[in-house]
């Protein structure tokens, strides 16, 4: 049907980028490791903070959710409630199994 489209790198994206990633690979040897070795560090640790910082930050519930309004969490409450009862009324019908705990009469 569609086509996967490519688009070309930002340009802003590789005069930034390339000189950065040719620092990090210059730094061949220091303090004992090879300059791929500091690209993949470079790379690899902010990913791994950031998504430490989200497990910590992020709530585990709507209700808890501190960056949300009060109607807003119980906006969220409701449908999330509603998608559960349609979840149970699917899997009821025999169409597929559901996750435990979702559906107490199936548990």
């Amino acid at each position: 049907m569609g086509q996967a489209s490519h688009k070309t790198p930002d340009p802003v994206m590789q005069v930034v980028g390339a000189p950065l990633a040719a620092a990090l690979l210059a730094m061949d040897g220091f303090l004992g490791l090879d300059g791929w070795q500091w690209l993949f560090l470079a790379e690899g640790l902010p990913t791994i903070a950031f998504g430490l910082w989200l497990r910590v930050s992020l709530a585990d519930a709507p209700a808890t959710a501190k960056f949300l309004a009060p109607p807003e969490r119980a906006w969220l409450a409701r449908r999330n409630e509603a998608h559960k009862v349609r979840l149970c009324r699917f899997a009821l019908a025999g169409n597929e199994a559901t996750p435990e705990g979702i559906c107490p009469s199936l548990d």
